[in-house]
């Protein structure tokens, strides 16, 4: 495990691993509950059992160089995907973090830093209202692209229910990847709001 101080949900963990060892994940994934319960947790831990290069059957092993990546946020197959302040892109495909100054570039790097070292952190820039187009533009694009890493693309959606508001203009243009992703890509959309 990569999280020393995740208190693992046995049932949810279990169904979890029992798609992967089974060979049989879906393309997509919907975690929800209760804020705190540890959803964000539970999906970057899974993410980093599925990329792990020395896992046991049920486990990561949380030393190899995947693992140390899947920890502190910074692996090239996991995307994070949540609410970001509307800022002037120049390029319709432009991400929404070439829009961000200098300051809120530095916020938002040290809450990464801090949701590494705590996994139950919740990542909240100011501003930060709905799941962006650009966002899912920018994934799309990214998704079309070979991979950096081997292992499976992770695609974490933090707060999905953002994505149809205050329109579901994010939410229509992830729904063709989200029904036809491209080959070893898992989404994993979590969210308070199941509805």
């Amino acid at each position: 495990m990569i999280y020393d101080n995740l208190i693992i949900h046995s049932r949810i963990w279990g169904q979890l691993t029992d798609y992967f060892t089974k060979d049989k994940l879906p393309n997509a994934f919907l975690l929800y509950g209760n804020n705190g319960i540890g959803k964000e947790a539970h999906a970057i831990e899974f993410a980093s059992l599925i990329n792990c290069m020395e896992r046991t059957q049920l486990d990561s092993c949380g030393k190899c160089n995947s693992c140390k990546k899947m920890k502190i946020l910074q692996h090239g197959n996991l995307k994070l995907i949540h609410p970001m302040p509307a800022g002037k892109t120049s390029k319709t495909l432009d991400s929404p973090l070439n829009s961000l100054s200098k300051s809120e570039l530095e916020d938002y790097n040290n809450q990464l830093l801090l949701k590494s070292q705590n996994p139950y952190y919740k990542i909240k820039l100011p501003k930060s209202n709905s799941i962006l187009i650009n966002s899912i533009r920018s994934l799309k694009k990214e998704l079309l692209l070979s991979s950096i890493e081997e292992g499976w693309n992770i695609i974490l959606i933090l707060e999905a229910e953002k994505l149809c508001y205050p329109n579901n203009v994010s939410a229509n243009s992830l729904l063709k990847i989200l029904e036809e992703p491209p080959k070893t890509t898992l989404f994993i959309l979590i969210t308070n709001n199941y509805s």
